[in-house]
């Protein structure tokens, strides 16, 4: 809980600003670390959904990204990436009682792997994972088509290849009959270093992520 101590300052910095007279936009530093603490902690965060979806509104219209499907690719999108704000998945989790954490892993070839891993007294724990490639659809919208599908139930890290067998190629058709054309495709709202937000067309609500740097844990 200590090393949450400076993200916590910085959250209560960024809800006091407008108070205070002083700059109510935040830096893509100051948001991040706003975002990890709630993630960490959603009720000693100090934001409420609608505090981060100000501030990213403040953030997108000083900074809006130019041409993000292409900037996007290479370098900028290598590593791994953890969603830090997500308000579709979040209410998903409450109605089924159960907690997800999501993952993206990019290398610099415009490959990509998601790994989403869940638990709920019902449910169990696991993870659902899929790989794919990802393309600039427009100069703002990114399109990804998931070729492997998979369910790694019980496990307590990602399974790295798809699973043979009956099962396996159940949680395949399944999966790829659930990836419609609506599905795929992501408008890039914010573009840094090492945070990302898109827009998840079905529930019209933001996706942010984080890029995970030296020293931070992904589970």
């Amino acid at each position: 809980m200590a090393s949450l101590f400076p993200a916590r300052v910085c959250t209560l910095s960024l809800l006091l600003a407008p108070a205070l007279g002083l700059s109510s936009v935040p830096s893509s530093t100051e948001l991040r670390r706003a975002l990890i603490a709630r993630r960490a902690a959603p009720t000693l965060g100090g934001l409420l959904p609608a505090d981060v979806e100000r501030l990213l509104d403040q953030y997108i219209a000083a900074h809006p990204p130019i041409d993000p499907a292409h900037a996007a690719r290479g370098e900028l999108a290598r590593g791994t990436w953890r969603v830090v704000h997500a308000p579709h998945i979040e209410q998903l989790g409450r109605v089924l009682g159960v907690e997800f954490d999501v993952t993206y892993e990019l290398d610099a070839r415009d490959g990509i792997s998601s790994h989403v891993r869940y638990g709920g007294a019902l449910t169990g724990g696991g993870f659902l994972s899929a790989r794919g490639a990802w393309a600039p659809l427009d100069a703002r919208t990114v399109r990804v088509i998931w070729e492997d599908i998979w369910w790694s139930p019980g496990a307590e890290v990602p399974v790295r290849e798809p699973p043979s067998g009956a099962l396996a190629q159940l949680v395949q058709r399944i999966g790829r009959a659930g990836m419609l054309p609506e599905l795929s495709a992501f408008p890039v709202e914010l573009l840094a270093s090492t945070l990302c937000a898109f827009r998840f067309r079905p529930t019209d609500s933001r996706v942010v992520a984080a890029k995970l740097v030296e020293g931070e844990a992904v589970w």
